[in-house]
């Protein structure tokens, strides 16, 4: 009888074929049956032997809640009998549930294995969180949104050893967590109130080089001049409060001499943010390389020029949503074209994105068409090529209105390296 090449394929090669058919850009696998690797156990009886027998296939998991209590216990059974397929290898798990003490022991004895852990649930800690995790690399923790300002407290302390964490995600839980802050290198919080308390933990994390915070109450942080916080190994800092007061007075909080990559957007463009940045960027001494700011307000443009002296190895500036500004926008362009004789502001930048909304006799298309010119020319006396660039300009259509916008135009650098005017109607962004 005739057998398919694929057939005598030895089993160790077919495994690796597997492992091959699986969607690696997800983090958590969530199961179909339409897909690998429940997909490869319906093809025929050996491929499902093989399948079955290879642990690699079986080593993330996501399990969503059901609506039904029929649905969540097949969903718990087949999560169960998923990662015992996995064998003795170290897992990704994400699961989001409504009450962690009904997980069946059996699918809690999985999770010392592993390495990266997702919990979403009102109370994560009690029962899913009481072993060491001896593997355990990144962990986040998920709050429903109703218990997202003042959740209730965990039904026991989370106190875990996990010698290995590195990264974790919190997202509308309370400060009250005993954990290995000190060897933190990326920390993600959302929907936190920016107390003291909170303060104190930052001040635990001092090997921190990634942090994103976002705050969503409106406690200020008062109390006297505040001592910085000193991040020796910080590179990327991002702070997007989802309210104004969530953001006042937090990056007082911070100096980072080795920040490469700082975002701040903060809603309702009222906050001065070269202002605010600026004190953080002259405290921190660092080499900046990139920077996106959004929801600003300029009340003077030289905020701007000050603030890009503090950077000026800047190799790429994003900013969006400006409010109303005092000066013509486009002195933005002016300065950063470059002209014989005379420097220019941000000589190193690389890539530029801003979107503004300008009044009714603000012109600033002829100056960005030069300022793109100039900077496309190749590196000259110190000045580097600009190799990207997304420049936005709406019109206002009532001037004391920066949201309200008609008609504009979109200028950008094309893929051969020409510079390009078009023109946007109504509604286009």
């Amino acid at each position: 009888m005739h057998r398919a090449p694929v057939e005598m394929l030895p089993l160790e090669m077919l495994s690796e074929i597997f492992c091959h058919c699986l969607d690696h850009s997800e983090t958590y696998m969530s199961p179909h049956r339409n897909r690998a690797p429940l997909l490869l156990t319906r093809v025929c009886r050996s491929w499902r032997r093989c399948a079955i027998t290879t642990p690699a296939l079986w080593t993330s998991l996501r399990l969503y809640s059901p609506f039904t209590e029929h649905q969540y216990r097949s969903l718990v059974s087949l999560a169960d009998l998923w990662l015992q397929r996995s064998g003795a290898r170290p897992l990704s798990l994400s699961l989001t549930i409504p009450d962690p003490h009904s997980l069946p022991a059996s699918l809690l004895s999985h999770l010392p294995r592993c390495t990266r852990l997702h919990l979403a649930a009102p109370d994560p800690f009690s029962a899913a969180l009481r072993d060491n995790m001896p593997l355990l690399e990144s962990l986040s923790l998920t709050s429903p949104k109703d218990h997202a300002f003042y959740p209730k407290e965990p039904t026991f302390p989370l106190d875990i050893s996990a010698p290995r964490l590195r990264a974790l995600a919190l997202d509308g839980f309370p400060h009250r967590l005993v954990l290995p802050w000190a060897q933190l290198t990326h920390l993600r919080v959302a929907n936190w109130e920016p107390t003291k308390p909170w303060l104190s933990l930052l001040r635990e994390c001092s090997a921190l080089t990634s942090c994103s915070l976002s705050p969503a109450g409106e406690i200020l942080l008062v109390g006297g001049a505040p001592t910085p916080i000193v991040f020796p190994a910080l590179e990327s800092l991002r702070v997007h409060p989802t309210r104004v007061l969530g953001f006042v007075r937090v990056l007082e909080h911070f100096a980072a001499p080795n920040l490469k990559h700082l975002d701040v957007a903060v809603p309702g463009n009222i906050v001065p943010l070269c202002r605010e940045v600026a004190p953080l960027l002259a405290r921190s001494q660092c080499q900046l390389q990139s920077l996106a700011l959004a929801g600003l307000r300029l009340d003077a443009f030289e905020d701007f020029r000050a603030l890009c002296a503090l950077v000026p190895n800047l190799t790429r500036l994003s900013i969006a949503g400006i409010g109303r500004m005092s000066f013509p926008s486009r002195m933005f362009f002016d300065e950063m074209t470059r002209k014989e004789g005379r420097g220019c502001l941000l000589p190193q930048l690389e890539a530029l994105e801003m979107r503004l909304s300008v009044g009714k006799t603000d012109f600033p298309d002829d100056a960005i068409e030069e300022m793109l010119r100039s900077r496309i020319a190749g590196q000259h006396s110190g000045c580097s090529r600009m190799r990207s660039a997304d420049v936005y300009v709406h019109r206002r259509i009532h001037d004391w209105i920066a949201s309200l916008v008609d008609q504009g135009t979109h200028w950008y650098i094309s893929e051969q390296g020409e510079v390009v005017q078009q023109r946007l109607e109504a509604g286009e962004r």
